[in-house]
C-alpha cells in the first residue's frame, strides 16, 4: 500500500472502514439504494468519529481529505477491505454529502 502523506487520522480511517463494513452486504445497484446506504454508512462512521473534519463541500467529513486524494486512498485501502463498487460509491457520498457531482447517479 502507498504511504499517504495526507492520510486520515486513525479515527478517520476506522470510521470509513466501519461505514463500509456496515453496508457492504447490501445490493447497491441503483442511485436510490446508494443514497440510502450512504446515510447508513455515515451513521456507522459517526460511531467512530462523531466530529466532522470539515464542512467544506470538497473536504471529507470523516477523513478531512480532498476528493481526489480520498478516492486514491480508498482504492488503495480497498485492496485489503474488498468492498463492492456500490459500497465505494456510497462511501464517497457519505464522505462528501455536499459534493457538486452526484456520485450515486454516476
Amino acid at each position: 500500500m502507498v504511504d499517504y502523506k495526507d492520510a486520515p487520522t486513525p479515527a478517520g480511517a476506522a470510521a470509513i472502514e466501519a461505514a463500509g463494513n456496515a453496508i457492504n452486504k447490501r445490493l447497491l445497484i441503483s442511485p436510490e439504494a446508494i443514497r440510502k446506504a450512504a446515510k447508513a454508512a455515515a451513521q456507522a462512521a459517526r460511531a467512530f468519529k462523531p466530529v466532522s473534519e470539515s464542512n467544506a463541500w470538497d473536504q471529507g467529513r470523516f477523513t478531512g481529505m480532498r476528493i481526489a486524494k480520498f478516492q486514491n486512498w480508498l482504492y488503495d485501502q480497498n485492496q485489503r477491505w474488498r468492498f463492492t463498487d456500490g459500497t465505494l460509491c456510497a462511501l464517497w457520498c457519505a464522505e462528501y454529502p455536499e459534493a457538486k457531482a452526484d456520485y450515486a447517479a454516476r
